[in-house]
């Protein structure tokens, strides 16, 4: 699994690139991190995060995703140009949020994006100059209180990234029913199945026929259920099932304003 140390070196940290139009993340070095051998597969994931971004933002989504070029070895020297992509902070975080919930590597890519978003959140006012002892010691405690602001944001956002290595590998996925009961625990939250599969639909998780959108194909999917037909005794096709994935939870708790870390395990649910 990929190491996220965020008071440390990163991994991705040492593939960031800095120029005049900010920091950013080369898509074609971020692919490896995120688990993936294949640009094809990932490119899916790209493309989930930018109908995403689009959804939101409109056009205004390509400032996240620059398109670019990148010359890839290819042995004896020779090199072959290839597509690539220059996401900033917020598109690789969303490339992450859209990438296969079974890589555990996905998990520490959403702890790394997230935490270090709330890093430069509390950072960036820190170039005030104090102009007086008294303003420099209320600086250092305004410091010290935004540090401890981005250590707890860690305590929450890590415990998810550890759920995610249990189960994310195995392609869990619950039952909206399921779901509510896991998102319940949260103090924070209170919904049932019926109002949950209403905002899986407000929210556009899934269309009036149940059918997941393509930009949320990681958070919702359909199983395809049979039933015994009591007169012929044969099975026949019953209507699918909506089910919220571990990425569609993670969504979900968020979505929902959930204060407490997300409790994934089943005990209870049905």
């Amino acid at each position: 699994m990929t190491d996220v140390t965020l008071f440390g070196e990163s991994p991705f940290d040492s593939i960031k690139h800095t120029d005049e139009t900010g920091e950013w993340w080369s898509a074609r070095e971020l692919m490896p991190l995120l688990g993936y051998d294949r640009w094809e597969n990932f490119a899916q994931s790209l493309g989930r995060a930018l109908d995403a971004a689009w959804s939101s933002e409109g056009e205004a989504a390509q400032k996240h995703f620059r398109d670019a070029r990148k010359m890839l070895p290819i042995g004896n020297g020779a090199h072959r140009d290839v597509g690539d992509r220059h996401l900033t902070r917020y598109g690789a975080y969303l490339v992450a949020m859209n990438g296969d919930p079974r890589k555990p590597e996905i998990a520490a890519a959403q702890t790394y994006f997230a935490v270090m978003t709330r890093k430069a959140e509390v950072v960036a006012p820190r170039f005030e100059i104090p102009q007086s002892f008294a303003e420099a010691l209320e600086l250092a405690a305004k410091q010290t209180r935004d540090l401890d602001a981005t250590r707890a944001e860690l305590t929450l956002v890590r415990p998810r990234a550890e759920s995610w290595d249990v189960l994310a590998d195995t392609g869990a996925d619950y039952s909206v029913r399921e779901a509510a009961y896991i998102l319940n625990r949260d103090p924070a939250i209170d919904t049932g199945q019926n109002r949950l599969m209403a905002l899986l639909r407000t929210w556009r998780l899934i269309d009036s026929n149940d059918r997941p959108y393509a930009t949320h194909a990681s958070h919702v999917a359909l199983r395809l259920r049979s039933r015994m037909d009591r007169v012929t005794g044969d099975l026949i096709a019953a209507p699918p099932q909506v089910r919220v994935t571990v990425a569609g939870l993670n969504y979900l708790h968020r979505r929902l304003g959930g204060t407490s870390p997300l409790d994934l395990h089943q005990d209870g649910a049905a």
